[in-house]
């Protein structure tokens, strides 16, 4: 499931709240509209203090407001001695990506063993792999392959399209997973695997996205799926 992004971010679709379950709709928030409304005060010794706090939610913030937002490299060990105590998976993967953000190694490593755990729940494991490709990271691969492969394809089928400078056998399994998910039972996810593969652009994708419309029995979702094929024609046209 999608979560929404509630908080006001300095980085581009990457949510700081990904984990914390569905939110309410509701005006966007910055960090510290949200720290705030937990009644944490924003200075550096408070936020510091945050990091202890009971709340998983309270403890990803104030790692965020403190590296993310003010850029406080002096806390940076705090914040690591934070994540290596943290036991909720989702506080983890948020403290581990304001870590990233500074490019810390500990965050970056603490991503990428969610993303190669396969005990995890697969939704927690793209979670860390998404963090990871915000910041230009792709060694997660392997995570958007298996999610392909799972009961929830979607999952993996949002960062697919991600993956363009794939090649060799890994971009023939991922362009060949994407493909089988256009005949998925569920509508949501045919459209968005014309969507991914739209994202790569791969020419050879375009007879089965144009047999998958052919065979499409509902008129709405052929029809946003033609609106991919097109794009997918336009772009391999230029």
């Amino acid at each position: 499931m999608r979560v929404r992004n509630i908080y006001r971010k300095i980085v581009p679709i990457t949510t700081i709240i990904c984990a914390f379950g569905t939110m309410a709709a509701g005006p966007i928030k910055t960090f510290e509209q949200a720290l705030q409304e937990h009644h944490i005060a924003l200075t550096r010794e408070a936020l510091v203090a945050a990091l202890q706090n009971s709340d998983p939610e309270v403890r990803s913030l104030a790692a965020a407001k403190l590296l993310v937002n003010d850029h406080a490299l002096d806390t940076v060990q705090s914040v690591t001695s934070a994540l290596a105590a943290e036991e909720n998976i989702n506080a983890k993967i948020n403290i581990a990506w304001a870590l990233g953000q500074v490019a810390n190694d500990a965050g970056f490593d603490a991503l990428q063993s969610i993303c190669d755990d396969k005990a995890l729940y697969i939704g927690v494991r793209t979670n860390a792999a998404r963090y990871m490709l915000d910041m230009n990271r792709a060694s997660c691969i392997d995570t958007v392959i298996d999610a392909l492969q799972s009961t929830v394809p979607e999952t993996g089928l949002s960062l697919a399209g991600r993956l363009k400078n794939l090649s060799g056998t890994q971009a023939d399994q991922l362009l060949g997973l994407i493909v089988r998910t256009l005949n998925n039972p569920n509508p949501f996810v045919r459209i968005q695997a014309t969507a991914a593969l739209k994202e790569l652009g791969t020419s050879s994708a375009i007879p089965a996205v144009e047999a998958a419309i052919s065979a499409e029995q509902d008129e709405n979702v052929r029809l946003a799926m033609q609106r991919n094929l097109t794009a997918m024609q336009q772009k391999n046209s230029r």
